[in-house]
């Protein structure tokens, strides 16, 4: 049995990584109560990354954030009247082959 367990633990610890972190960047937003959605935007092969922000009864400017998954590159913001505090959804609501972005805003928003 032991024979085993080490062959098994050494099998896995040649197939775990260690993750590095490639970049990061700064949003100058309120907090978020909005957790990060991975979804492909921009026609490459990476992930990006679409958040919300904002706090409750102020207007921010960047209410909803995509991020380019390559460099942490702003790929576009979206304003928001209060605060956007869902995880994102994705789709393709009209059938143009884009993925529309869906998130959460208190009143409504």
């Amino acid at each position: 049995m032991k024979p085993i367990f080490l062959a098994s633990v050494i099998l896995l610890a040649g197939l775990i990584q260690a993750q590095t972190q490639l970049w990061q960047t700064f949003i100058d937003t309120y907090v978020t109560f909005s957790s990060p959605r991975a979804v492909k935007l921009n026609g490459d092969s990476i992930l990006d990354i679409v958040i919300g922000g904002g706090i409750d009864g102020s207007p921010d400017a960047r209410g909803v954030v995509a991020l380019d998954g390559a460099n942490g590159n702003i790929l576009w913001e979206f304003a928001a009247d209060d605060e956007m505090f869902t995880s994102a959804a994705f789709g393709d609501a009209n059938g143009d082959g884009q993925v529309d972005v869906y998130i959460g805003g208190r009143y409504g928003e």
